[in-house]
């Protein structure tokens, strides 16, 4: 392909890779809603007349977002390139509301930028390559951004960080769900995540009242995390739960063969030179964050995730393969380890941990 090193991480047919697909297709709608979530509120601002969209800057976005998301779909990034489409339908709205309600103070340098990033676009016309066309396309959109920027430094109050915000985090997940792994594929999302952090920084650094209604925000939402009325014993559950993937984690680095590498390459996962020391991180991380205690709820969503595809690539097969019976005997431990985590993620840490900690120490400053 050009003599690009392509990383496909959907093509196998083997159970494992076939969950993992279907994984994929998951992670892309949850981008797609998150996509849907940044938007309906910016469009609902625009027509309160609280945020004023710089009219030349969503106009190269519309143009921009179409050419990356051809460029990600040529390029393989199969259902990954959902949120993108997405994206795009907003941006055309967000573009078509912004010529009535948008930012009117257009200085003569927001005009040579939008010319420069329009100027830009012959080149990719030129090229039939969506590789070329996507960086084309994302330097492009680095451009455009400079008009709101501009804008949002002098005139603060005409944006929302709640959209930025939202895009970090949509672009972040859409990185999970591409089928292929590629400058076409990535780039935009990685940039994005950059850009998009920079313009909510800023927007919350240039007006202290909304900065300040955001740490608020955040401080209920730490406490509803940390907060538990759980009992004292909740603490067997968390010793039981992080011990065991804790050790685990350890095991697939020392004995990589059979529980690490060796084991994914096995089951159909693929590449498990990368995905293997991944898992094994996580179990570690998250592990030790249970037998701690410390933001237990949150610790146990990635665990969920990780025992969930353990039950689905390895003891699903085997009760299509050999049974019911054979199969619930070798998951006794998965599903103990599923029902723990559930528990956990209901209940809280309990008054025995870090979280019990943070908790009281968060009301106190309330």
């Amino acid at each position: 392909m050009n003599g690009q090193r392509v990383i496909d991480l959907g093509r196998d047919v083997t159970p494992g890779s076939s969950y993992l697909q279907s994984m994929k297709t998951f992670i892309a709608i949850v981008a797609a809603l998150l996509a849907i979530a940044g938007n309906v509120p910016y469009l609902r601002d625009i027509i309160q007349k609280k945020v004023k969209p710089h009219p030349y800057t969503w106009l190269v976005w519309t143009i921009v977002s179409c050419i990356v998301f051809f460029g990600q779909v040529a390029r393989g990034a199969g259902i990954g390139a959902l949120s993108t489409a997405a994206s795009e339908i907003f941006t055309v709205i967000i573009f078509l509301l912004s010529l009535k309600y948008g930012f009117k103070n257009i200085r003569r340098i927001d005009t040579y930028c939008l010319i420069i990033a329009l100027v830009g676009i012959i080149p990719w016309l030129l090229t039939k390559d969506p590789t070329i066309s996507v960086v084309i396309a994302v330097s492009i959109d680095l451009f455009a951004f400079s008009s709101t920027v501009r804008k949002t430094w002098n005139e603060p109050k005409t944006e929302t960080p709640t959209l930025y915000g939202m895009n970090v985090l949509r672009h972040i997940v859409t990185l999970f769900s591409f089928e292929a792994y590629n400058v076409a594929t990535t780039l935009h999302s990685i940039v994005m995540i950059a850009a998009n952090s920079l313009m909510t920084g800023l927007i919350l650094s240039k007006n202290p009242k909304r900065l300040d209604k955001m740490k608020g925000r955040l401080m209920v939402a730490f406490q509803r995390l940390t907060r538990s009325s759980a009992p004292a014993t909740t603490i067997l559950i968390r010793i039981l739960a992080g011990a065991v993937f804790f050790s685990e984690g350890i095991q697939k680095f020392l004995f990589s063969d059979a529980l690490g590498v060796g084991r994914f390459a096995k089951i159909g996962i693929p590449e498990p030179l990368i995905v293997a020391p991944f898992v094994g991180v996580v179990e570690i991380a998250f592990g030790a964050f249970i037998l701690l205690g410390l933001l237990t709820r949150l610790s146990a969503v990635p665990l969920l995730m990780d025992i969930s595809v353990a039950i689905a690539t390895t003891k699903v097969p085997m009760m299509l393969d050999k049974g019911f019976w054979a199969a619930a005997h070798e998951a006794r431990t998965d599903v103990s380890m599923l029902l723990g985590l559930i528990f956990l993620l209901i209940v809280g840490s309990g008054p025995w941990s870090v979280d019990a900690r943070l908790f009281r120490y968060l009301s106190q400053r309330k």
